[in-house]
């Protein structure tokens, strides 16, 4: 089969990270990596034919504006997904109105749709037991439009759990919380790298300090 073709609309921030997350799991699927392009450089009537998954904001990807007139009411986190085929192809739109919501839309896809997309026998009878896996075929129509009902989605802890602040921070992006609240005794010494990888993952920092003892 022809590879798969990822259009994206910008490479950078959470939009990069949604980029590389689900060229990630086509590869898994289908041992081979997508070919990945911009949106600038593509013509819409090009696609069709063509396995692809359009991902972007409607700002930067103009194959998406094109589509949708807005997402989720103008969420900032707001995100749609929709699953869809063009002459026996899958299309995959994930469309957001900014970078998070990009991002979300992709945990969604990977999480809540794809898990429900069964593998299937192979229609080759001399392969036996083997299975056509998500990707590698046809896959099902699926439309979801959704945004945040609780705007902060925080967690508190203190400050020396964290043995790796950079994956912990991802690991909140993936289940979508955006706010976090850190106790420590003293200021780690490396407080501005640690809020500046959060807030590129769309988390807040708020610093605490401990109290009810003495502190050196």
């Amino acid at each position: 089969m022809e590879k798969y073709l990822v259009v994206y609309g910008k490479y950078e921030g959470m939009e990069a990270a949604a980029v590389n997350m689900i060229t990630a799991k086509i590869s898994g699927y289908t041992n081979s990596p997508p070919t990945v392009v911009r949106a600038d450089d593509v013509r819409a009537d090009g696609l069709c034919g063509k396995d692809a998954v359009i991902i972007g904001t409607l700002s930067d990807n103009r194959l998406l504006a094109d589509k949708y007139g807005s997402v989720a009411g103008g969420d900032s986190e707001g995100y749609a997904v929709e699953v869809g085929e063009c002459d026996g192809r899958n299309v995959i739109y994930i469309a957001a109105n900014e970078m998070p919501g990009v991002y979300y839309g992709v945990v969604d896809f990977i999480s809540s749709y794809l898990p429900t997309v069964a593998p299937t026998l192979f229609p080759n009878p001399n392969v036996k037991g083997a299975f056509d896996a998500p990707f590698n075929r046809l896959m099902p129509p699926y439309a979801i439009e959704k945004r945040p009902c609780i705007r902060n989605r925080a967690i508190w802890t203190w400050g020396h759990c964290i043995l790796d602040y950079k994956k912990f921070f991802e690991n909140m992006s993936l289940v979508r919380l955006n706010e976090i609240v850190i106790w420590n005794d003293c200021l780690p010494i490396n407080a501005k790298e640690i809020v500046r990888y959060a807030h590129a993952c769309n988390i807040r920092v708020i610093w605490g300090f401990a109290w009810g003892w003495d502190t050196h």
